[in-house]
């Protein structure tokens, strides 16, 4: 990984599984990006997910079942995850990939 401005990556995205205790969430992906492609990369995401996977965008979800549990369970974990344990996986993100490369 030669020449790599890591700085320019200023936005951490992950994606969590919430739908169990939402104190042991699990971590099924995390990503990082330049904060100006931020939008086109939620955009395509989003376009992906419908498109290839069959999923659907939260608020199309809402608006064809309001009483959709599993929706608004998460909803309600996601909201209540602290911004201390995003930041812990994060950190913990970093670790693993420094022992993988050997730092």
């Amino acid at each position: 990984m030669e020449d790599l401005d890591f700085s320019r990556l200023d936005v951490a995205l992950a994606i969590y599984d919430a739908n169990d205790d939402p104190r042991e969430a699990e971590l099924l992906c995390g990503v990082a990006l330049r904060k100006d492609d931020l939008e086109a990369f939620l955009h395509d995401l989003c376009e992906l997910v419908e498109r290839k996977y069959g999923g659907m965008r939260f608020a199309r979800l809402l608006d064809e079942d309001e009483d959709d549990e599993a929706m608004e369970s998460a909803y309600v974990r996601w909201k209540s995850d602290s911004l201390s344990r995003v930041i812990e996986e994060a950190e913990h993100c970093l670790d693993e990939e420094n022992r993988h490369e050997g730092r």
